[in-house]
Parts: C-alpha cells; structure tokens; sequence
C-alpha cells in the first residue's frame, strides 16, 4: 500500500512537472529568413558542417573541466543564445534528445524532450550555465512521464542532439529522421578522436543554404566569445565578423552625394522661375499659375509677413482650403524666412487649439471663411483678401541658413497629444535633391498633388516639381476622395507621376473608370504603408508605369529609401537615398546580421531637428549615433532586415507584430492570401482583444461578390497554419483611411457585433438551454451576437476555452461533457442538444398557439389598445407614421422589388391588417390579400430628405394599406426606397425583420414558414396578462413603486396653458467618434453596456438638474420575450418605469452597477403593461403614482452592418415625425458609422436655448464618466 502511495505520488510530481513547464502561452521559435513560401512537409532536408578550430574545442573542453560542467551543456547554451539573439526572443522551447553514431550510422536516437529555457536582461553566460544545467538535469529526471504526442502540442521546430561520438573515419553524418520527427532546425556535435564537428540539419524548403552557413560561423563565435568572457552580459555580446559590419556600416552605406550648402528650396524655385517664368508651375480647377506668377505672388506676400514680424525660425501657422493659395502662402512663409505649421481646417477644434498653443506661433495665414474653426490671439493674414495686382518681379532677398526650420508636422503621438516634427532646410534640400536624382523631373512633366499639406509627403508633389521646373496639378478635397474624380483629372492633364499610400491605390482602382487612368502614368511612387503583395500584378493590368517603393518616416524627411519593383519576389523598401545612413540593430543597439530582423534606424543629413517643446521624448528617439562619432540616429520602432544585396525588407512596426499563443504572425503574410481568394477586393488583419481581454486575430474585408464565409475558411486553412487563420471576418465597405492616407485602425466596426456570418437564416434559441449556452459561450469569448448554430472554435474557441466552457456547463446545468465529446460539436445547437439528453428541460412560457384562420377580426393586442385610445385625441395623425430612407446601395429592378414586397405581405399578416371601432373599442380587421403596387418616382435634383418630407402622409387606419413603398431615382440615376408604415403594426425592432426579408426574397433566397401570426399574439397576450402565473409580475412593480413615485421638477420657461397637447420640437447632436469610442471603453471597463452607461448619465444628469437622489424615467423593452416573436412583424414594445438611485455619495461605478443589475432582474419581468401598473397602483392608494415619470430615455439601433444586398452595405435613416407626450425625451440613434443624440421636448414648456443647454450638459456630464468609475456622483460638477 505504501509502495503504490509512493508510485502515485511519485508519478503526480512528475506530471506537475511538465504541466508547469509547459502552461501557459509557450514561446514558438520562428527564424526571420524563413522562406515564406517554404513547406514544413516536404523531404528537402540538407545539412552544414563545420569543424571547430583546435583552439576553440581545446577552450570548451577546458573550460567544461574548469567548471564541472559537460561540453554538452555549453554547447546548448551557446545553441540557445545564438536563435535568442537571432529572433530576440529571451524564452524559448527546444527539443533535446541524446544521440549514439557508430561506424557512420545512426543508433535510434532518444525521444526528443523539450526544455524551456529563459535569458534574463542582466544574465551573464556562466550564470545561463547554471540555469541551462539545472532544467536539463529535471527533464531527464521527470522523461519516462513525458508523452511524446505533446510534441505536436507544443510545436517544436528547433532540436539539440547530444552525446555523438565517432571515429576520423566515419562520413555519412546525414539524419534524414530529424526532419521526419518534424523539425525544421538540428544542431548536433559531433565528438571526434581529433576535434569536434558541429553540424546543422535543415529545412530547405525554410531555409537558404546561405543563411544556414553564416549561422554556423556565428555559432562559433557566440562560442568563442562566451568561453573568453563568461561573466559579461549575453546581450552585449558581439558576434559579427569584422568583414560584416563593413559591409553593414559602410558598403550598404554608400550613399554620399554633395549638394551646395547654401541651397533651399526657396532659391531652387527662384532660379527655376528665372529659367522658365512663363512654363506652367500650378494647376488648380480650371486655373493656372505661371513659375513667374507662383513667385512674384509669394514674394509679395513674402514681403508682408516680414513687416508682420516674421523672421528666420519664426512659426507661421497655414489653415486654407486647397487652393493657389496654400502653395503661395507656404512658399511666402519659407521666403520670408519662417518656418511653416500647416493645420487642416477639418481637424477638430481642441487639436488645433492645442497645434497653435504647443507651437507658440505668432502669425497665422487663412481665409476669411474659416476664422471660426479656431481662437487665435496673434496676427492673422487673410489669404483671400491678398491684393496681388502690385507685385513686384523682384525677387526678395532670401535670409534662411541650412539649419533654420522649414516646417512643422505635428503627427500622432502614443500618449494622445500631436507632436510636431521640425524639419530644417537642410534636410529639406537634401531629400528634395535626392529624390531628383532617381527620378525623371524634366520640364515637360507633371505631377499629381493629391496629399494634405498635414502629411509629410506633401512635400515631394510641391517642391520637387517647383524645384526641378515640372507641372504640379493640385487635387481639390473631392477629388482627393472621389476615385473617379481623381482618375478624371490625371486622365485630363496626363499625369507623369502619382505619390499616394497602397492604401489610396487601391481606392483610384476601385472601378474601371479610374483605374484606366493609370495608363497615362509613368511612375507611381507608393509608400506609408507595407506594399501589398498582391498589388502589383494588379498595377501591372493597368498600367505599365515603373512602379516604385518608398519608406521613410517623417522624422527624417518624407523618404529615405528607394526601390523599383519589377516582381513580386523584389518587393523591398529597397537601398538608403542620398546622404542617408541605415543600421538594423538590436535592443542593445548592436548591428544584427544580414537576414536576421532588428529595429530600423536611420542617420544622415535627412534627420529632424527633433520634436517641438518634447525633451524627453527627443532624448528617448533622437539618440547618439554609436556608429558615428558625434552623429545622430532616430530610432524609428520599425522591424526591418537587410538582404544580402543590400536592399531592405521592411516587416512592419514593432508594435504591430503579432502574438497569438506564442506564435509571432504577420499580418500582410495572411492580408495577402485573404486577398486571392475570389470575391475579396481587400484586406487588413489586425489583432484585437475581446470583451474576456483575450487576443484574437480579425480580418477586416472589402468584397466585391457574394462571400461564402466556410469556403473562405477551408481555402485559408489550405494555406495557412491554423494559428494564422482569423477567427473572425468583419465586412466593411472600405478600408478606414487617415487623412494622410494610413489604415485608420480606430474607425474599423467593433468585430465582437459586426462579424460575419456564413449566409443562413438566423436561427435564434428555442429556449433556456440554447439562451443559456449562447450566453455562456458569449462571456467566455468575450463578444454580443453569438447565435445558437454558431460554432465555438470558429467564434475564437481554442483548446483552454473548450475546458472552461466544460466547467461553466457543468456548474449550470450539472451534465459532464467529455474533453473530446466537447470538441466533436459542430455548433452550439448541437451542445444544447447534448445537454438536454443529460439532464431536464428548463421551464418556459406556454407556447403561442397558431389560429390557422384566414383573415377575420380579432382583438388588439394590449400595447395597441393604448396606442390607439391615446391618439384619438389628436387630428394629426402623422405623428404615427416611421418613415424610412433605405439606401440598398446598387440598382434596383422595380418588378422584381415588387414581387417581393408581395410575398413579404403574404407571409406577414400584420400587413393585411386595419382597425375599426366597435362600440367602445377597436379591433383588428386581417384581409385574406392585398395586391400591392410599388410607387416609383422620379425626383430630379430634389435633395433625398425633401422628397421623403413630401411624401410623409397620414394614413386612414379604417383602410388597406397601412403602409407605402416608393422607389426614388434622382438626376444621377441613384435609387432609395422611401418606406413608411403606420405605429400601430410596427415597431423599431421589427424594421431589421423587413429588410431582411425583402433582401432575401429580392435575391431569390426562400425563407422558413412563419408558424405564427400577430392575431396569435394579441390573443396569446390576453390570456397571460389574465392568468394567476402573471401575478409575480405584477408584485414585481407594484413593490417597486409601493411608497409613491418622485417628481422630477425641472425648471420651465413656461407655465403650459393647454395641458395635455403636444407641441414637440426637437434638438440634436451627432456624437463624434472620439466619443463613441470613449463609451465602448468605458462599457467595457465598467463591465455593462453602452445603454446602461448612457442611461446612468442620463438619471444622474436629471438627479443633479432636480436636486433628487431617487429618479425615474420611462424607457422602450422589445417586448419579445417569446423566441416565436423574434422574427414577427408588428408592435410589441413596451413601456416601463426605470427607478433608481442616483445618490451624491455613490461612486460612478457604484451606480452603473445598480442600473445594470436593475435592467437585467427587470427584464423578466417586461412584459407587465404600464398601463396596468397605473391601475394596480390606484388600487393600492399609492401617492404621486398618477405619473410615474416625465422623461423617457431610449436608444435605437440601425446599425445595419449585417444587411447586405448583392454583397454592398445597407444604409438607414429614421425621419422622425413622432411628438413625444413627456417633457423631454431623450433619444440615442445609432446607424452603421454614426450615433444621434437627439432630445425631444415640450415647446410649450421649454424654449429652444434651454433644451439645447440640457443636451450640451448631458454630453458634458457623459464625458466626464468616462474614465471616473471611482469618482463619487457628487464630483461630477458641471464645466
């Protein structure tokens, strides 16, 4: 009994063992000259030899006896230090396996094991040594436990082979079977009488001969270094032969080039001007401006910032519209001898505030027209009220030295704040010369400005021409975005040459119309970004311009590299330009090797003078130049590598390398395969963090076809690991850009709710089982919108979510699903199903039973009956329409609409129905058919919103139909369908329902039978609100509200004359991006929603306008309870009271959690009518509980990302006509890119200024939520 305790225990240490060795996310090695091509199944296995120097083996033997520790283990800790510093990894697993060789043969070798192995920042080689000894000496301690099926698990590709001994004579040292075992990478020593022999077993389909072969010598000096200094640092080692860092420093370096030290860019464009004044410098619209014009102009108003004060370094700020005017206004500021701040008039207000503040500038150049998109207390000149009928054809005398600023760039900064860039003259000339010399710049040809002023490269499209004598044609802001406006103007003027990002290529060929402008360019020069793979084969369709790749940040001038890519196998950012110097280093700023990737960083006469009033940051970036005394070299945080040619492979930043369960991934490398598959017009792959914080890859794609999501799946799968395959796929009509042209990542949809779906019907839960398992999965995978038939790895799921969602099954519903049962399951569907054979089936509501009648008359439903009892009041029945603009995106065929739209009536009888009074009450009247007619009108250049407020009408309830449908063509021969129905068969909820529907009946696509109707529901209805189970209900509310209700008294501008009218008027704000991203991080923070965040703001900004620490408001519920209702037309929301309690001493995150806890216990009980309440509460005698509230907050959802017709995004907009019968009504609209904040009010209570100021105070209030969960209420005192 004790032996077998002891077994047991025995064999549980050794399993303890390697799952804590081998938990968590374990490091996976990847060299950075892999192919990326190559195969890891393949039989192309080759190998590299090198025998040890006599004094080397010698060292190690000696050293190994010195410190009682085996050659061996040496021999791994240099292994490990040499792909620790090749890939910067610091934690890597390596197989280790021992091996015999006799007579040249192979023995079989031990079963590999594997080692983890760390390197700290301070740790010396003697003290690796140690660490290496004592994790080497456990595993073989702990090996008879290892499972060698973990090997696949845990992804081994490098091995260690220890203990080859063999004779002079033995030869054939080949061990094809590392390959077999799946390894990419072996390193084996081989002991010989006279030396050691080390030799490296590779993949060559991963790798080159080349590069293998410089690993090897690298091997040796890693060794030899070690052996002579074992206490110093590991990271500080040098490893590179003295042959190699000449070629790195100085070879691959070869870029000086003289210039004159006194030019600039002012006198370029001044003797240019002399040479040719009556040549074409500008082209604006249908304007031109001569060299002579260009320069006496800007010398004129040169001469009137000099009498404003400005002098050489002086900062002059520029806000103008595109226009002769920004090229004249800069060109003066540089003349007289300022530097220049360009602001677009676009940027928001607090970003220019603080450009003008953190600058300090004096002089401010703009227009008439955009005064007020600023507050600036200097001088200001007025570009349009500039007189230039008196200028002189005498050239201003020019003050500025090389080293003076020219300009000011403020870019994006980590922290959030902008920070400018000052580029001098220098730098300017020198990159301006540079360019000149790869580029043809002969009079005779023009260039297309189409880039901001804001963006760096602004610069090449302006000076370069002006200076070299070209034709600059200037792109207005239209054009700039418009793809077949620009491919119109490079077509009209015959452009030579375009500079834009990939990203902006792809949008000019997004149609044929534009992409056929491509043929008049002769070069296209394409940077910013990481050139797309696939991008030039389809340049090449269009054009056959010299297609060149640039790289360069705005820290050292625009670019400073150059390359013309001929093949997609030469895709690099290519060699430094003139006067520009290039080292790739590592963390410890040591040159790393040709094919091995380090930080890119840059030195040379291009460099910035640093960063506006940022010492630190300067300190931090701007460092001394180790490899050039007294210079100074930026490091940029790019990833990059040199080729063995001397070009340069960009990978990309730093900080956008991803990590996914210790694999490192690159993005372009899955962008590129995403983009080949048919349909897909674009891509980007970002790494993004759900709602459980976890990483999860997400492709982001523009289609241009129908998308099957599971074929796109199985071709990536084919393609790539499965690591590399997202788990997510969101469709988006275009890849975000910045205004310089970068992929805006911020903009991109919120991937945990706009995910894309294999196109089905949607399938919702049938009951609480499936709600319950969906709402499980949805927490663990940390997204909204999961469905029933979704499947858990496709969703995101790995290996450790699939146990967690076997605890959390377990502990809800008590049935044990087996580990491997578990990953058998092809949706949730099926998890539901297994669990049901398990256990009991939850309780639920009685069904809706179907009255299989055709037409009839039949009772209203509850909601309706008040509906309709509180309009007869009102003549204007309008109020009662929802109209809808409905944007499909693509060409309607009006026939084929139609049929549609008559089917949908069919199916739904909600659309045959009218209401008629009997006696005291109405009913509902169901109509066998309706033969519907679809309107079409044309509207001309009406603009859309004045054609749908034609077209808003009351309808006649009494008669058939209680809707209209209008298709609407303009001048321009774009279609929107004009849909208004009538409240009482519809409400918000169910506009996703038509859509849908009409969609897929427009595309031929059947639907399922609907096996209920809205009658079924009026009637079913009835029967729960009268039955004894709904009493829980009812004591619900009733003991909420038992003590009375609080008046929220807000103060009035107006003592209501006629109580009881309307008089609604409405104000509202769109809330800014900014915002909206603040409330989806403040939600997520919060650990809520964004509707219970704005609803907190809301209740606390009443409480504060009231003086009250006990608010309640009205708010809509969809009413849906049943999951037979999910997918019915008609008008099931309803109203209720909201109650909670804002007090001063609660914290923020105190009262959210209050709120959020109320809505979820509330939600049970939802569909208990208000009006019925009112009547319990009379009955009870409760105080003040005649209205329960005067306010109503509510938050409606057109975000139609999910609705697609022929593959394009629907757009919705809601023309409300509705007149609210409470004091203020807020309401929160959220479309497909923007949210609405509208507030609608009593006039006959409130004037316009004082609902305005209650809007402005609910959004100052929102804002300062934001980031203050620990602030008490009471803290958050108005601005």
């Amino acid at each position: 009994m004790e032996t077998a305790d002891m077994i047991s225990n025995g064999t549980r240490d050794k399993a303890e063992f390697w799952s804590s060795m081998l938990s968590g996310e374990l490091p996976v090695l990847k060299l950075p000259f892999e192919n990326k091509g190559g195969s890891r199944k393949t039989n192309s296995y080759r190998y590299c030899s090198l025998t040890a120097e006599h004094k080397l083996v010698k060292d190690l033997y000696s050293f190994a006896e010195e410190h009682g520790i085996a050659a061996d283990t040496i021999l791994l800790s240099a292994y490990f230090i040499l792909l620790a510093r090749y890939t910067s990894q610091q934690d890597l697993v390596i197989g280790t396996a021992n091996a015999k060789v006799q007579a040249g043969t192979a023995s079989q070798m031990e079963k590999p094991l594997p080692i983890l192995l760390h390197m700290g920042e301070e740790e010396s080689f003697i003290q690796l040594l140690g660490s290496v000894k004592n994790h080497r000496d456990k595993v073989r301690q702990n090996r008879e436990f290892y499972d060698s099926v973990l090997l696949k698990d845990y992804c081994l590709s490098v091995l260690f082979v220890s203990g080859s001994e063999v004779p002079d004579n033995a030869q054939d040292l080949f061990r094809p079977e590392y390959g077999q075992l799946g390894f990419d990478l072996a390193f084996e020593a081989i002991h010989r009488d006279n030396g050691v022999e080390f030799i490296f077993h590779y993949n060559g389909s991963l790798y080159e001969k080349s590069y293998i072969d410089k690993m090897a010598v690298h091997f040796c000096s890693i060794l030899k270094y070690a052996l002579k200094c074992p206490r110093e640092k590991i990271l500080q080692m040098d490893y590179l032969l003295q042959e190699e860092k000449e070629q790195l420093l100085y070879e691959f370096n070869s870029t000086y080039s003289a210039y004159p030290g006194e030019t600039n860019i002012c006198r370029l464009i001044q003797e240019q001007a002399a040479r040719t004044p009556d040549n074409t410098a500008l082209v604006f619209g249908d304007g031109e401006l001569t060299y002579r014009q260009l320069n006496t102009r800007a010398d004129h108003l040169a001469r009137q910032l000099r009498e404003a004060g400005v002098e050489r370094d002086s900062i002059v700020g520029i806000m103008v519209n595109r226009s002769f005017d920004m090229i004249i206004g800069i060109l003066a500021i540089l003349k007289a001898g300022g530097a220049y701040l360009p602001i677009d008039p676009e940027y928001p207000r607090d970003r220019i505030g603080f450009m003008v503040e953190d600058s300090n500038m004096q002089v401010l150049l703009t227009a008439s027209g955009l005064l007020s998109k600023l507050s600036f207390q200097g001088r200001t000149l007025l570009l349009d009220q500039v007189d230039y009928s008196h200028t002189s054809d005498e050239n201003l005398e020019l003050v500025n030295q090389p080293e003076d600023l020219a300009y000011i760039i403020y870019t994006s900064g980590s922290t959030g704040k902008p920070k400018g860039v000052m580029i001098s003259h220098m730098s300017l000339s020198n990159f301006i010369l540079g360019m000149a010399q790869k580029l043809d710049c002969s009079n005779s040809r023009s260039i297309l400005a189409v880039t901001t002023m804001c963006f760096d490269i602004f610069a090449l499209e302006i000076y370069l021409p002006l200076g070299c004598g070209m034709k600059a044609v200037i792109a207005d802001e239209r054009q700039q975005v418009n793809a077949k406006l620009l491919g119109d103007l490079i077509r009209k003027h015959g452009i030579d040459l375009i500079q834009m990002t990939p990203s902006r290529l792809k949008l000019l060929m997004s149609s044929e119309s534009s992409a056929g402008s491509l043929k008049y360019v002769k070069d296209i020069l394409l940077g910013g970004e990481i050139f797309p793979q696939a991008l030039l084969n389809q340049i090449r369709l269009k054009s056959g311009a010299r297609v060149i790749n640039v790289y360069g940040p705005t820290e050292t001038t625009v670019w400073c590299t150059f390359k013309e890519i001929r093949s997609e196998a030469d895709i690099s950012i290519g060699k430094p330009l003139a006067n520009t110097r290039i080292y790739v280093v590592d963390r410890n700023d040591k040159l790393v090797p040709v094919g091995v990737q380090g930080e890119l960083c840059i030195s040379g006469d291009g460099l910035a003078r640093g960063y506006l009033n940022r010492e630190a940051l300067n300190a931090e970036k701007f460092v001394n130049n180790p490899f050039e005394e007294g210079g100074r070299m930026y490091r940029t945080g790019d990833l990059a590598r040199w080729l063995p040619e001397g070009d340069i492979d960009f990978i990309g930043r730093a900080d956008r390398q991803i990590k996914i369960r210790g694999y490192r991934i690159e993005p372009g490398e899955i962008e590129n395969q995403i983009v080949r598959f048919p349909g897909i017009k674009n891509a980007f792959v970002n790494i993004e963090k759900n709602g459980a914080d976890k990483s999860v890859l997400c492709a982001y794609v523009v289609l241009e076809g129908k998308l099957v999501l599971k074929e796109l799946r199985e071709y990536l799968a084919a393609k790539l690991p499965g690591y590399m395959v997202p788990a997510f796929f969101v469709k988006v009509g275009k890849i975000p850009l910045t205004l310089n042209g970068k992929i805006d990542s911020k903009k991109l949809p919120d991937f945990t709710t706009e995910f894309m779906r294999d196109e089905s019907y949607d399938e919702m839960p049938e009951d609480d089982i499936d709600r319950a398992v969906v709402n499980i999965c949805s927490q663990l995978l940390g997204i909204t919108g999961v469905k029933i038939t979704d499947n858990f790895f496709e969703m995101g799921g790995d290996s450790l979510g699939i146990l967690l969602l076997i605890t959390e099954l377990y502990r809800h519903f008590g049935v044990d699903i087996g580990h491997s049962q578990a990953f058998s399951f092809k949706s949730l569907k099926e998890i539901a199903c297994y669990i049901r054979q398990g256990g009991e089936d939850s309780a639920k509501d009685p069904e809706i039973e179907s009255s299989q009648k055709q037409g009839g008359i039949y009772n209203v439903s509850f909601v309706q009956a008040n509906l309709i009892r509180g309009m007869e009041a009102f003549r204007d029945q309008t109020i009662m329409s929802m109209p809808f603009e409905i944007d499909f995106g693509n060409p309607i065929a009006s026939d084929k609409f139609e049929a549609a739209v008559n089917e949908l009536i069919k199916r739904h009888e909600v659309l045959r129905t009218s209401f008629h009074k009997r006696g005291s009450k109405y009913v509902q009247m169901v109509h066998p058919k309706l033969d519907y007619g679809v309107e079409y009108l044309n509207i001309g250049t009406l603009p859309w919103e004045e054609a749908v407020g034609e077209n808003i009408k009351p309808f006649d309830i009494t008669k058939l139909p209680l809707f209209k449908f209008i298709l609407m063509e303009n001048s321009e021969g774009e279609t929107r369908l004009f849909f208004n129905i009538h409240h009482y068969i519809f409400d918000i909820f169910s506009l996703t329902i038509v859509l849908q529907e009409l969609i897929s009946l427009y595309e031929g696509r059947s639907l399922p039978e609907i096996q209920v109707q809205y009658k079924d529901y009026s009637q079913w209805q009835m029967k729960k609100l009268n039955s004894s189970g709904f009493r829980e209900h009812r004591n619900y509310w009733v003991g909420i509200f038992k003590d009375g209700a609080t008046e929220v008294r807000l103060h009035k501008d107006f003592n209501n004359p006629f109580p009881g009218q309307l008089n609604a008027a409405i104000v509202e704000v769109p809330l800014n991006a900014f915002m909206s991203e603040q409330l989806k991080k403040t939600a997520l923070k919060m650990n809520t929603t964004e509707f219970v965040i704005l609803f907190s703001a809301f209740s606390i900004f009443l409480a504060k306008q009231a003086a009250l620490e006990d608010i309640t408001v009205g708010t809509f519920v969809p009413g849906r309870t049943s999951a037979q209702l999910r997918n019915l037309i008609g008008l099931y929301t309803n109203i209720v009271a909201a109650r909670t309690y804002p007090a001063a001493r609660k914290t923020i995150q105190q009262y959210v959690s209050e709120v959020k806890a109320f809505f979820v216990e509330m939600y049970k009980y939802q569909d208990y009518p208000l009006e019925r309440l009112l009547e319990d509460l009379s009955r009870e005698n409760c105080e003040n509980c005649y209205e329960l509230f005067n306010t109503m907050f509510d938050y409606i959802n057109f975000n139609s990302g999910n609705l697609l017709m022929d593959g394009k995004n629907v757009g919705i907009s809601y023309h409300d006509v509705s007149k609210t019968a409470y004091d203020l009504h807020f309401r929160i609209v959220e479309y497909h890119d923007r949210k609405i904040l509208a507030l609608q009010y009593n006039a006959l209570l409130f004037k316009r200024d004082t609902a305005q100021r209650f809007l402005y105070g609910y959004i100052d209030l929102l804002t300062r939520i934001f980031d203050s969960a620990g602030k008490k209420i009471e803290d958050l005192n108005p601005a």
